[in-house]
């Protein structure tokens, strides 16, 4: 009887977890949580979609929020690091009330002119959006966006206050 519970955990532990490497970049982190979120890639044929996710560097807390013009939906999950890989555990999401003050804070949203940048803190934690605005896609990921003093971290940072 034990054989068989043992044999029954084994396939919910392999699918449990998704993986990316911390020098991969930031399309490898984002593909990495939309799995583990059980979400399709985005593309430029989408609607209008954000998706943005949060990792506490010294918790290993994950926030997700998903939005589209209709729909928000609130997720979260834990991760661990080791030796320059992040393992994301299964992300659970739900909908969420979305208020109208998101909308003003997406719409603020510059076109970020890079793909990734470090706010220097100790410790901290990282932002990781992904979104498709009037068919064109994005993806961005900054570390620690509250202590920088630029126009995108700054929008990012009043974004990511009114998520909750």
């Amino acid at each position: 009887m034990k054989l068989l519970y043992l044999l029954m955990l084994v396939p919910f532990s392999a699918t449990a977890s998704e993986h990316y490497s911390t020098s991969a970049g930031p399309q490898a982190a984002i593909q990495t949580y939309s799995r583990a979120a059980h979400l399709s890639p985005l593309s430029a044929s989408d609607e209008d979609t954000l998706r943005v996710w949060t990792r506490d560097s010294m918790l290993g807390q994950v926030h997700g929020y998903i939005i589209t013009k209709t729909t928000a939906k609130s997720c979260s999950a834990s991760s661990n690091y080791s030796d320059g890989s992040i393992t994301v555990g299964r992300v659970r999401c739900s909908p969420t009330p979305k208020p109208a003050s998101v909308d003003e804070a997406i719409r603020a949203l510059p076109a970020f002119g890079r793909q990734e940048w470090n706010c220097p803190a100790f410790d901290g934690g990282e932002v990781f959006i992904e979104g498709v605005r009037q068919h064109k896609y994005f993806a961005v990921r900054v570390g620690n966006p509250q202590v920088c003093d630029d126009p995108e971290s700054k929008a990012l940072v009043e974004l990511l206050e009114k998520l909750g």
